[in-house]
């Protein structure tokens, strides 16, 4: 009876492929989309101290221990995901300050209340966050579709008692 082999390298040669191939292939699978993102280095176009600014901190922070989650092909479309999260936290802050309808500024509209104009906006930045969601994987779904893992955090005993 044959004997399983004990290590990937093993695994290597029995398949029939060098190690120099099988290291290629690595090597090819993990410089797919360039090296891991740099979160270090923030976009030009994310001004500083700004909500896209927190929102670089912030992903950050939550991808600091998948090194190789986003590459650097990727820092195009995250950084998009800052900007529009800063413009939609912007309108929002605009909203809540002025109300969802303000006074009509022009010759038509100057004696009527109109929608806030910054509603607009924050229809746009939406359903431009929904599109880099899913494009990034940040759903559940997206991140499924994707074939990304998640780890399951433990429960306790009577999370497990709720959950039927």
């Amino acid at each position: 009876m044959p004997q399983r082999p004990k290590s990937n390298d093993q695994l290597r040669l029995i398949s029939g492929k060098s190690e120099a191939e099988a290291d290629r292939r690595e090597h090819a699978r993990k410089s797919l989309g360039g090296a891991a993102l740099d979160w270090e280095e923030v976009s030009v176009i994310i001004p500083e101290d700004s909500y896209a600014d927190e929102e670089w901190t912030r992903l950050s922070e939550v991808y600091a221990n998948q090194p190789d989650r986003f590459r650097e092909a990727d820092r195009g479309m995250v950084t998009l995901h800052c900007v529009w999260t800063g413009v939609y936290a912007e309108c929002l802050e605009q909203i809540n300050a002025e109300g969802l309808f303000v006074k009509g500024i022009s010759k038509r509209d100057a004696h009527r209340m109109v929608r806030n104009p910054a509603t607009a906006l924050l229809n746009v930045a939406s359903n431009q966050l929904r599109f880099l969601a899913k494009e990034l994987g940040f759903s559940p779904d997206a991140r499924k579709r994707a074939g990304i893992i998640e780890k399951q955090e433990e429960r306790s005993s009577n999370e497990d008692l709720l959950s039927g």
